[in-house]
């Protein structure tokens, strides 16, 4: 047994020092014929059909995927793998168009920032031209429409406007008699699709938009949104955009009385905190890593991932949101909490995804 161990570990090395990536698979898997999908991330071979751009940081891929893609629900969001330098990368977007657009014409809108400091979003407009292949996981994500609201607000910031977008076009799909009202912020730069909002404020009768720069009306603030929407209390809630304006916003609109019950917000790439309720008592404890046997201890406010790779056991991962399921890994005894689903393992062996899983106490996974 201990043989097999050493030769896994010595491949994972090996592969990592010659390839950057820990599994041969993934380093091989470019090479594949791009309608063939990689199982084991449940990848899906896409080709670009267009590319526009909506601004001078800002692109829109208009891509076709695989005909065994399941589609999407709107304000749900994909990760997409992406090759760089010999070294595959993943990132998540939001899909910013509806579904009912992918179901008449098979094709789906990624509408990406370009983040100046980023490693991949600058390359992608060299890298994802018109031909190009790439792949992409299902959808996934619980920041979702429902099929019917009596009144909805939506607060965006910035490229947070993408998930909306999909919203509000599946609503104007489905009913455009629906009661909305759009808060847009932004920074001294122009909206996103701002032809598109006044269209739709003449095709719907009761959307109506407002377009916020921060610049010169400040951040968003109580009354500000009591302003601009009075009937808030009356209106479900949707909200996507910076971390420190959603935090900011959600306290807000509970602090003016709204149900919790009542906000809903996109959730991907979140924070590693452990609720209250979670069970972990804040004491260090130990995880342990069976195929390097190596040692950390964690005071819960690290992933598995954080913390693997601080012990250096060369963990596999991607998308780092839970999404692309690159970090999957056998725990063999211990009990984790999923940041993503808000639940507690069993305390027995099973398989989980290292991104979004914290340790509530001792924990050993194969690794």
């Amino acid at each position: 047994m201990s043989r097999s161990l050493s030769a896994k570990s010595m491949s994972s090395w090996l592969s990592q020092a010659l390839t950057n990536q820990r599994r041969w698979g993934d380093y091989l898997a470019p090479f594949r014929p791009w309608w063939q999908p990689q199982k084991s991330a449940n990848l899906h071979g896409t080709r670009v059909v267009s590319v526009r751009a909506e601004s001078d940081r800002v692109h829109t891929y208009v891509l076709q995927p695989d005909r065994r893609w399941p589609g999407f629900v709107a304000g749900q969001h994909v990760a997409v793998q992406v090759e760089l330098n010999g070294r595959l990368y993943w990132r998540t977007f939001s899909l910013s168009q509806a579904p009912s657009h992918w179901q008449q014409t098979g094709l789906i809108e990624l509408t990406i920032q370009t983040q100046p400091q980023g490693t991949v979003t600058p390359q992608l407009p060299t890298l994802l031209t018109a031909g190009s292949r790439l792949r992409i996981t299902p959808a996934h994500g619980r920041f979702t429409a429902p099929k019917t609201t009596a009144k909805a607000l939506m607060i965006a910031g910035g490229s947070g406007i993408t998930p909306i977008r999909s919203m509000l076009q599946q609503w104007v799909h489905q009913n455009p008699t629906h009661d909305i009202t759009l808060l847009y912020y932004n920074a001294g730069r122009e909206p996103l699709f701002k032809a598109e909002w006044s269209a739709l404020e003449q095709s719907m009768p009761h959307f109506r938009a407002v377009m916020i720069d921060t610049e010169t009306s400040g951040l968003i603030q109580p009354q500000q949104l009591l302003s601009h929407c009075p009937d808030l209390s009356q209106r479900e809630v949707f909200m996507c955009g910076p971390a420190g304006m959603m935090q900011a916003a959600h306290e807000q609109l509970l602090g003016l009385g709204l149900d919790p019950a009542q906000l809903h917000q996109e959730s991907f790439g979140q924070a590693a905190v452990i609720p209250a309720n979670a069970g972990h008592d804040g004491e260090p404890v130990s995880v342990h890593f069976s195929q390097s046997n190596k040692s950390i201890n964690s005071t819960g406010s690290h992933t598995l991932l954080q913390l693997a790779e601080q012990a250096d056991t060369l963990p596999n991962s991607g998308c780092r949101a839970g999404i692309c399921h690159q970090c999957k890994c056998r725990k063999t005894k211990g009990l984790v909490y999923n940041t993503l689903t808000q639940q507690h393992s069993d305390t027995g062996p099973e398989d989980i995804q290292l991104c979004v899983s914290i340790p509530l106490g001792p924990v050993s996974l194969e690794l």
